[in-house]
């Protein structure tokens, strides 16, 4: 394994993520300083001119993340940066290219690739640093080499080219054979690594007659035309690229003065590289991949997308959407890549491939690819396959439908075996001829009846673990009043707080009211001409108060709770018991009875 030295910014949210690459990179040599935030990777940034690259994640969470981050961070000096981040998608690699384009690495991609991303990234900046400083110089010395002769020797002593004066050599038959180097400045002796001075070129570049360029021809031709000629050409004598031009002096003379561009060709050939590693990334995506026009005419397509039809990416080559799907999917289809080119704004659109055997369905990202005007000249669509989603999907909301109409059918029973019950009871009682039988299977029904207000309220309620008190208490309450003729003689008033209890909890709670009333109603109101009952619940803390009073006569003092001989009371105080509640009885003015009890959550 290659060590290598450099101090590198990791910026990463991630904590285990930021150590565990931090304690990779460090193994590979590098110094790591991390940072959690956009925020303090810019604060770092500031503090240290040491850092060489940065490592940046995309996606940092709350506050700014890593492509503002990096854009602020370029504002302030260059740096490459290499981005890090889980997606593949165009968009995201587009979005950093538009930033900075010293690397895109999804993560997971393991240090092998993180380790070489980073050294190309340095190579690349490095490079491309070279080249801005060489760039510079070779334009200030192209305008300086043709201006008037006497600025020449100015130039040639300290100029930052390497400049050199030579004189041709012909032979007998007046071919040029060699030329030989009447002085050369210093920079072209550090340039090269030769001082060619009063030597000629086979001589100070033995072999040179063999390189595949023409050194000798090519500046014969400018000491016969007088043509200036540039180019850019590599030595194989020193493996070197040179960025040379060449001009006629005088007579059989000629001056060449160039740049070594031995870095700028490494960082070309790296992007290079980098750009078909790229393209081959889009070219053998396991997505679809491709680009329109404004009219909706196809100008690339990847693979995976000429062999959804069976064809090759050729075949898709200037056609549009309207020679591959029907109209209506074709429409569809442009008017998003409309939007696109109207909003300059990525568009997301879910779009089915009708096959002959089959439908697919994908997921599209329509985005826009502008010029360096800002236009909107493409479309680039990144489709992923959702085909096996949409078909669980379907399967489930089939399986959805089927269980409401099973539960519709589950109620339908149950509401009818609770009425036959109800009925039952009914009509037993009609036939009773003791009063207390009568009375008992009246009291039975009447139980019932508050079971079946209960089951309604689950049965239209979104959550059966759960209902609500303020939904289900008033309508047990009328329901329960109607069993007496003279209630039409009392007033109701309720006071019901909206909060819910569990299910366990409000089938006790509907029976102790339905006992409780049918007390009231038994002792409170007997020979008058009619009375008030309140019913209220609250919910306080953790503690539910249930109060019921009325303004009538008043339950006689031998009525109790805790040792009464009578069903409907003795069931009141075991459900009690099963709340682990507490009930009590206020004789003031009437007759008031207050339960309180623990809310249980689920």
């Amino acid at each position: 394994m290659e060590r290598q030295s450099g101090f590198l910014l990791l910026v990463e949210d991630e904590t285990i993520i930021a150590l565990a690459s931090k304690r990779s990179l460090e193994k590979y040599g590098y110094t790591v300083l991390t940072a959690d935030s956009g925020e303090t990777a810019l604060a770092l940034f500031a503090q240290s001119e040491a850092i060489d690259l940065v490592l940046m994640d995309i996606d940092l969470g709350e506050g700014i993340d890593g492509a503002e981050t990096a854009s602020l961070m370029l504002k302030s000096r260059m740096v490459p940066i290499v981005f890090l981040s889980s997606h593949s998608e165009s968009s995201f690699v587009d979005r950093t290219r538009q930033i900075t384009s010293y690397g895109y690495v999804v993560k997971n991609s393991g240090i092998t690739v993180l380790d070489m991303s980073i050294k190309t990234a340095l190579k690349l900046f490095e490079g491309n640093a070279a080249l801005a400083k060489e760039k510079a110089q070779l334009d200030t010395a192209k305008e300086s080499l043709f201006e008037a002769a006497w600025k020449f020797h100015a130039l040639f002593e300290k100029g930052p080219l390497g400049v050199a004066y030579h004189k041709m050599i012909y032979d007998e038959n007046g071919k040029a054979v060699d030329y030989r180097f009447i002085d050369a400045n210093e920079q072209y002796r550090e340039l090269t690594g030769v001082d060619p001075r009063g030597k000629t070129v086979l001589e100070a570049f033995p072999g040179i007659e063999k390189d595949t360029f023409d050194w000798i021809g090519t500046f014969d031709t400018v000491v016969h035309t007088g043509e200036p000629v540039r180019f850019e050409q590599y030595l194989e004598n020193n493996r070197r690229w040179y960025d040379c031009a060449a001009y006629r002096y005088n007579d059989g003379c000629f001056v060449v003065a160039f740049l070594e561009i031995t870095k700028r060709k490494e960082a070309e050939t790296a992007w290079k590289q980098s750009e078909l590693k790229y393209r081959s990334l889009i070219e053998f995506s396991s997505d679809v991949v491709f680009c329109v026009d404004k009219s909706g005419s196809y100008q690339f397509v990847n693979q995976v997308f000429a062999s959804t039809f069976g064809k090759t990416p050729d075949y898709f080559i200037g056609k549009t959407y309207w020679d591959i799907y029907p109209k209506e999917h074709a429409d569809h289809r442009q008017a998003t890549s409309k939007k696109v080119f109207e909003t300059g704004e990525t568009q997301t659109t879910e779009v089915i491939v009708p096959l002959p055997d089959k439908n697919l369905y994908f997921l599209a990202k329509a985005n826009p690819v502008k010029d360096d005007k800002g236009c909107v000249v493409l479309c680039l669509v990144h489709a992923t396959d959702i085909t096996e989603r949409k078909i669980a999907e379907e399967k489930i909301q089939t399986l959805l439908e089927e269980k409401e109409m099973i539960l519709k059918e589950v109620h339908h029973r149950i509401k009818n075996n609770m009425n036959t019950l109800s009925s039952l009871l009914i009509l037993q009682a009609g036939f009773m001829k003791d009063d207390g039988a009568v009375k008992a299977l009246e009291d039975a029904e009447s139980r019932v009846q508050s079971m079946m207000v209960l089951y309604d309220r689950l049965y239209q309620s979104a959550d059966f673990s759960e209902i609500s008190l303020a939904e289900y208490l008033p309508p047990l309450i009328v329901q329960i009043m109607s069993n007496f003729p003279e209630s039409m003689k009392v007033r109701i008033e309720m006071d019901i707080g909206e909060f819910t209890l569990p299910v366990k909890q409000v089938q006790p709670l509907g029976i102790i009211v339905n006992e409780l009333l049918t007390n009231v109603m038994k002792y409170a109101f007997s020979g008058n001409e009619g009375g008030v009952i309140k019913v209220s619940a609250s919910l306080l803390g953790k503690r539910v108060h249930i109060t019921i009073e009325d303004n009538g006569k008043g339950m006689p003092e031998s009525v109790s709770f805790h040792d009464s001989a009578s069903f409907g009371l003795q069931l009141v105080n075991g459900l009690i018991k099963q709340l682990r509640g507490t009930i009590r009885i206020e004789r003031i003015a009437g007759t008031r009875i207050h339960l309180e009890f623990d809310h249980e959550h689920n």
